[in-house]
């Protein structure tokens, strides 16, 4: 199922540490609140996630 949502990243220097947080806004129509009721979204999304969260990193990282 695609979407189109908006995503906000923010960074916060903590130390020698970066504290992200994630929040995803945008519609969600009746079908897709009654699929992600029985989903198993880390199955759908966590590959992506955790790739896009590795390049976030190096990025990160590579600015500091």
């Amino acid at each position: 199922m695609q979407g189109m949502n908006d995503i906000t990243y923010t960074l916060k220097k903590e130390g020698n540490e970066t504290l992200m947080t994630y929040h995803m806004t945008g519609p969600a129509p009746i079908i897709a609140r009654v699929i992600w009721l029985f989903a198993d979204m880390d199955k759908f999304m966590g590959d992506k996630f955790s790739e896009s969260m590795q390049n976030l990193k190096k990025i990160v990282e590579s600015k500091s």
